[in-house]
């Protein structure tokens, strides 16, 4: 005869009490990316307080971004992307990738400006170099600047990029915004060479914008030395 089972007495509930290691969300959990291309995971919040540093990359080996015909519809198309709420504040153009330092209001706008950005430059890209199909080796790096030294590592980054990987520390680098800068006794310290310790900064042009945060304006000027 099979056994009764008694309605009356409730299940225990198991529960799992200070579980560590496996199971959960967890920072770097699931397959590792083995693309080389930026994650499409949901981007880090942005807002108005926070200046960007934006990274692209594009797909051809052969193309060189260090000419003045890019130069100029890199100018053009950050122009342009303005209307949509991305503001350029400063830039670097390197052979095979591109480093920004921008503002945005918001995710909305970072996403509207940077949509505009991509399609009218990859268009000009393709446009002098020929080809087809896509310019961008997939997303674009984003990372959220949200202290002083970080704000500083990015300029100095950014700026004397070129310089850097070509051993030209004093170099102000023609392709970028470099030449536009005025505080590099301040980004660098004292030991200058004499071709930046005596930059005298030419007006920002349009294409440009001058900086709304106050990370980006004042606050990199009070972290520690590079």
């Amino acid at each position: 005869m099979p056994k009764q089972i008694n309605k009356n007495k409730s299940a225990a509930q198991l529960s799992f009490i200070g579980v560590n290691g496996w199971g959960g969300k967890r920072r770097g959990a699931g397959r590792p990316n083995q693309s080389g291309l930026v994650s499409h995971m949901k981007r880090e919040d942005v807002d108005f307080k926070k200046p960007l540093h934006v990274t692209m990359k594009i797909r051809s080996q052969k193309w060189n971004l260090r000419c003045r015909e890019v130069a100029a519809e890199f100018k053009r198309c950050a122009r342009r992307a303005q209307v949509f709420g991305l503001r350029v504040l400063h830039y670097s153009l390197l052979r095979d990738h591109i480093h920004l330092i921008v503002e945005a209001r918001g995710n909305d706008e970072l996403a509207a400006g940077m949509r505009s950005f991509g399609a009218s430059f990859g268009k000009a890209l393709r446009k002098i170099f020929g080809g087809v199909g896509s310019v961008f080796a997939g997303r674009y790096h984003l990372h959220v600047l949200a202290s002083p030294t970080e704000t500083k590592r990015a300029l100095a980054y950014v700026l004397q990029n070129f310089a850097k990987h070509s051993k030209l520390l004093a170099h102000l680098d023609a392709y970028s915004s470099a030449p536009y800068f005025d505080s590099w006794r301040t980004l660098f310290g004292g030991g200058l060479s004499p071709i930046l310790q005596d930059h005298r900064a030419s007006p920002i042009p349009d294409f440009l914008c001058l900086p709304r945060s106050w990370l980006a304006r004042e606050g990199w000027r009070r972290a520690v030395a590079i």
